[in-house]
């Protein structure tokens, strides 16, 4: 009830919230400028170019970084993939070896049924086999 005698209720609630608001954001500012220009308003010129180049190479190690992470990602999904095809060749060549020894198992029967349809059990001369 006193608000609204003293000043006209919300309204001068509001306008003193604002005022608030202004006054924080400049003295925000006036803090943000000084911690800007403070640490090299003292300095001589080649300090100050010593604190650049600091800036620009803490930037520059910050890319490298990022840099070397992705790189690093790209080789553990390169080396996953690597293991993979690896496994894959292997599986491939016990089955090419599989393969063989089948066709050889295949070839002998054949080789010892040819002998025994054209000679009735003699040995005769097959060409080719």
């Amino acid at each position: 009830m006193r608000r609204e005698v003293e000043g006209g209720g919300e309204e001068s609630e509001v306008g003193r919230l604002n005022q608030w608001y202004s006054a924080s954001s400049t003295i925000v500012a006036s803090v943000c400028q000084y911690l800007f220009t403070s640490p090299h308003s003292n300095l001589d010129e080649r300090t100050r170019e010593v604190y650049h180049e600091n800036i620009q190479m803490a930037e520059a190690l910050s890319l490298h970084m990022e840099h070397e992470a992705t790189l690093r990602k790209g080789k553990e999904q390169l080396e996953m993939a690597n293991r993979q095809l690896v496994a894959e060749k292997e599986l491939h060549q016990q089955m090419v070896k599989e393969k063989i020894a089948q066709a050889r198992h295949h070839k002998k029967l054949i080789r010892e049924l040819q002998v025994r349809w054209v000679g009735g059990g003699t040995r005769l001369f097959i060409r080719g086999l």
